[in-house]
């Protein structure tokens, strides 16, 4: 199902494991129930337990971001603002053209402050069954003007947010090993908006 060497996902499995999603009992997206879930399972995170056991990296990943501004020092109160805005965001960079993978539904969590370090977690949902994925970033402005963010996006568990008693089942299924799509792309270019010229290193 997964190409190791391009890091994409065949459209008849992709299909295939659709289906098997559209399977998962959940409640309407109206009740709300995914939100109230969501801070729990963010915190659990049990989908990254089995991953750590066995090594692997196929529900989350990692980058580095130097952030710099071709006017001057970087602001990093800026880029939070930007990032508050995340619900702006209305399709996710992506090579899938399904819209059930091109959908975005961004939300802003938090954000919270250690010295000049400023931590950031935002969510994801997906479109039908809300599951949910988090993003974390900690953005640290440098003396020579840019800014150094190492961000992080992760799957929160098997079981989407919109199902009843997520959170217990997640931990539950924490060993299941499964392959998700990371939303670092997205964001990267919604930061880019405000101008600023984003390299990985």
């Amino acid at each position: 199902m997964y190409s190791k060497e391009h890091g994409t996902v065949s459209e008849r499995a992709l299909e295939a494991v659709l289906k098997i999603v559209r399977k998962f009992p959940t409640v309407p997206k109206s009740w709300y129930l995914h939100k109230w879930q969501a801070p729990i399972m963010a915190l659990t995170r049990p989908a990254i337990w089995g991953q750590t056991l066995r090594g692997l990296r196929t529900n989350w990943s990692s980058a580095t971001w130097n952030i710099k501004d071709p006017k001057g020092p970087v602001d990093v109160d800026k880029i939070i603002k930007r990032l508050k805005k995340v619900d702006q965001i209305t399709e996710q960079v992506s090579e899938q053209e399904q819209k059930e993978i091109k959908n975005a539904d961004f939300h802003w969590r938090f954000e919270s402050k250690s010295g000049n370090v400023t931590n950031v977690q935002i969510y994801f949902f997906t479109t039908r069954k809300q599951w949910l994925d988090v993003v974390e970033m900690r953005i640290t402005p440098e003396t020579n003007g840019t800014a150094h963010a190492m961000v992080t996006s992760f799957s929160s568990g098997f079981i989407p947010a919109a199902t009843p008693l997520a959170p217990l089942f997640n931990i539950l299924f924490f060993w299941f090993n499964f392959q998700d799509w990371v939303r670092i792309q997205s964001l990267r270019s919604h930061i880019d908006v405000c101008m600023y010229h984003i390299h990985l290193q």
